[in-house]
Order: structure tokens, then C-alpha cells, then sequence
């Protein structure tokens, strides 16, 4: 059957579009629509938007680009997307056989279109595997500011996670399928589709030819979406302490660039350094270093938990450390040129073997037709993971401590889950004690 699909409303890291073109390539009708232009400028997908969503995207501007004080052109302008939008979503009840949903978003807010949409017998797939939109806010570091006095207050915190909470339970209860990933499934409680076994994809054609380094210099990228979460601070003192001990190292930094020098980057590169704490050790960067034949170095808390949860074949091969031992673990790839190049060769041949994006779109192909392996399904109640991502373990010691003290331990929204919650209330008594 070739499916008619409606992707949106949110690009994240070029994944929708990759994945379009996937599902293009097999022949199947796929409107993508991205609601919020990305400051990294992504490649857009070439296809020409129904003239519905043309008009919400350009009233959604005007009322971006206009001044607040303009209230009454705001209002006219509001009025006028949500009503192109909602005509869009009419006419998508008889336009489209299936829809997939990003980062927690849907057409309408609190995602009641879900609602709808489960009455007209369509299939939806919610992804809320990107991180941010599922990860717990108190053990959360994109939620940081370089600021301290900038970042989120503790009540801040609490009312965002009992929203994201309620919010993350109405989708699974509306959603034909909720795709997850295992380390940040921690408000989720019914069983999901692991996201390792869909994988990333990326359709970029590239050309990699795996050969030893000609000179002693070695070219190292590291790309961070946001240098606080990814740790950046803690790679430049890495690669600092490195050139003190005398090796050679041209140290390269893409910030804030489009997604083009990103790339061009890569191929210029011997070996990335991704982040500091992670919860998957093949992100959307690592990703595209892996298409390029560029290993990745992932620091993280969560490895060997994660190795109990995914089979050996589908473990991403990345060079994962500790984070505290991110300075070792680059040093393995500069000291010891073969085990950079061997690791360069198991990363391109993992990704070109399970994520380009004609394979990942025909696992989403599986999902809308019923045909899902045994080993892709998720029980997140088994996950107990408490560290989170993009900050220190004590910074989230004395995140979830503050969250406990001042809300008490209900204000984790755990209280479905007394063993996970029992584990973060062991995690933060490091700081009570």
C-alpha cells in the first residue's frame, strides 16, 4: 500500500526531512510542513506546500515580525493563521491516510486534535524521542542558561513538568503510536516503540574514503547546538590539557552557523567530540559524522544501562566515555590513529546499514502496517535512569533536591512509577545528607 502522510510540525536536526525524502523514495505521498523556521537553517524539502499551510506560514510571520504594540494586526493576524490552519486540518481528514507528529506537537494546542483524529480512525505516530519534549525538566541541561540568575526557577520547574507530564499522558492515550527513547522515558508509562530501532535518518549522498592521517595535526569538530547542555566548556579544557601535553591539534568550533558549514566541516575532519553528558551515543551530529566515516566521541552516565536494554547490533559504535573521562577518550582517538580509523569504518557501516532514510522510512512503513518486531517495543517502567542529560550528576542532584524540597517528592510527577521515583529520591539524598 503506498500511503498518503502529513509530517509536522516541528523539523529537529533535518530528521523530517531525511525521513520525507525516505518515504519519497518509496513512493509513498508526503507532505512535511516545519511550523517553525530553524535558526540552523536545515535544508527544506523541496515540495511545494498546500496553499492552506502557505497562508498560516505567512500570517504566523507577519505576527512574529510586527511589533507588540500593533495589537489589534496582531489579533488580526493570529485569527487569521489558526483559521488557515484549521481549514488545513480539515481538509487533512480527507486528504491523508496517516500523520507523524514531532517533538510532542500536533496541529492544535494541548494536542486535542489528537482526539479527532483517533475518531476518524487515523494512524498517528507521535516521536517524542528527541529529548526535551519527554525528558523530565529537572534533569534536563538545554534548560540551562550560561546565566545562572537567567535559568528556570524551581517553581518554574514543577508547574513545566506536571504540563509536560499531562500532556506527554494525553498523546499516549490518543496516539495510535508514541515512539520513545529508553534513557528519557521517564514520564511515560504505557509500553512505545524504542527509537533505536527506527533510527536516524539522512539521505545526504557522501563520499568516504577511510585512509590513515597524513600528518601528526589532527582535526577535531565539535558543533553544539548549545554549548552549555553539550558540555562545551569542559571540550575546551579537554583539548586544552591535550595540546599542553603535547599533541598537535587543530581544534575546530561551528557555532550558531548554518547547517551547510556544519557539513562541510565534516568532511574536513578527522573525529567529532559530540557532548559531554549524553543519553545516546549517536545523536543527530554523531549522526551525520557517521555518514561522513567520522567517529564521535559521547560522553554519558547511562551506558551500560542502555547496553542492557538494546541488542549488540543495534548499539550505535561511537567512542563513549564517561564524562569524566572525556579528555581520555579523545586522546585514545589522537594517540592511536588505527583505532580511530577502525572505529571511523564500524560508524559509517552501522549507520548505511540501518539508518539511511529509505530503511528508516520503511520502519515507519512497519509501524502504520501492524508489522512490528517483538524486540521494538519499549516498557519504560523497567527504565530506571537519573541523570539525565547536558548537565553534571551533582547539578542534577541539586536540580531534583530543590524540585523535592520545595514541591515534595509528588512534584517529580513519579507517583506512577514508586520505584523510579524512590531512585531519584536516593539520587538527591546525596545532597540532603
Amino acid at each position: 500500500m503506498k500511503y498518503k502522510i502529513f509530517i509536522g510540525m516541528r523539523e529537529i536536526a533535518g530528521y523530517y526531512t531525511n525521513l520525507s525524502k525516505g518515504f519519497r523514495a518509496k513512493g509513498h505521498d508526503v507532505t512535511l510542513f516545519d511550523s517553525v523556521p530553524h535558526p540552523f537553517q536545515y535544508e527544506r524539502d523541496a515540495e511545494t506546500l498546500p496553499p492552506l499551510l502557505k497562508a498560516y506560514s505567512y500570517f504566523a510571520g507577519l505576527r512574529s515580525q510586527r511589533p507588540k504594540k500593533f495589537m489589534m494586526r496582531q489579533i488580526v493576524y493570529l485569527i487569521a493563521s489558526y483559521v488557515s490552519k484549521g481549514l488545513f486540518f480539515l481538509y487533512s481528514l480527507f486528504r491523508y491516510d496517516a500523520y507523524i507528529f514531532s517533538f510532542g506537537t500536533s496541529f492544535f494546542p494541548k494536542n486535542f486534535d489528537l482526539l479527532i483524529l483517533k475518531i476518524f480512525r487515523k494512524k498517528v505516530i507521535c516521536n517524542i524521542a528527541h529529548g526535551s519534549e519527554a525528558r523530565p525538566i529537572y534533569i534536563n541541561g538545554a534548560y540551562r542558561h550560561p546565566d545562572p540568575q537567567s535559568s528556570l526557577s524551581t517553581q518554574r520547574i514543577i508547574q513545566d513538568s506536571s504540563r509536560m507530564k499531562h500532556k506527554i499522558k494525553f498523546i499516549e492515550r490518543h496516539a495510535s503510536l508514541v515512539i520513545a527513547a529508553p534513557l528519557s522515558s521517564q514520564f511515560i508509562k504505557g509500553k512505545v516503540i524504542n527509537s533505536f530501532f527506527l533510527g536516524i535518518p539522512f539521505s545526504k549522498k557522501t563520499t568516504v574514503c577511510f585512509k590513515n592521517r597524513k600528518t601528526d595535526i589532527v582535526r577535531i569538530l565539535h558543533s553544539p547546538s548549545h554549548p552549555v547542555a553539550k558540555g562545551t566548556h569542559l571540550i575546551r579544557q579537554a583539548i586544552t590539557a591535550l595540546r599542553n601535553r603535547g599533541y598537535a591539534i587543530d581544534y575546530v568550533e561551528v557555532i550558531g552557523q548554518p547547517h551547510d558549514v556544519v557539513l562541510k566541516e565534516l568532511e574536513r575532519c578527522d573525529f567529532v567530540v559530540d557532548q559531554v553528558y549524553s543519553d545516546t551515543p549517536m545523536a543527530g551530529f554523531a549522526t551525520e559524522a557517521a555518514f561522513y566515516g567520522k567517529p564521535a566521541v559521547v560522553g554519558g552516565y547511562g551506558w551500560a544501562m542502555l547496553k542492557n536494554i538494546l541488542p549488540p547490533h543495534i548499539f550505535p559504535p561511537s567512542q563513549i566515555c564517561h564524562p569524566d573521562t572525556i579528555e581520555e577518550a579523545i586522546e585514545q582517538l589522537i594517540a592511536n590513529p588505527d583505532y580511530c580509523l577502525e572505529l571511523s569504518k564500524r560508524a559509517h557501516e552501522f549507520v548505511t546499514a540501518h539508518w539511511r532514510a529509505e530503511l528508516v522510512a520503511e520502519n515507519y512503513i512497519r509501524l502504520l502496517e501492524g508489522n512490528i518486531l517483538d524486540e521494538w517495543w519499549l516498557d519504560p517502567n523497567t527504565v530506571v535512569y537519573v541523570n539525565g542529560m547536558g548537565l553534571s550528576e551533582r547539578d542534577a542532584q541539586n536540580l531534583v533536591a530543590e524540585v523535592v524540597r520545595y514541591g515534595g517528592a509528588s512534584a517529580l510527577q513519579l507517583d506512577d512509577k514508586p520505584q523510579l521515583k524512590q531512585k531519584f529520591l536516593e539520587f538527591a539524598n546525596i545532597i540532603f545528607g
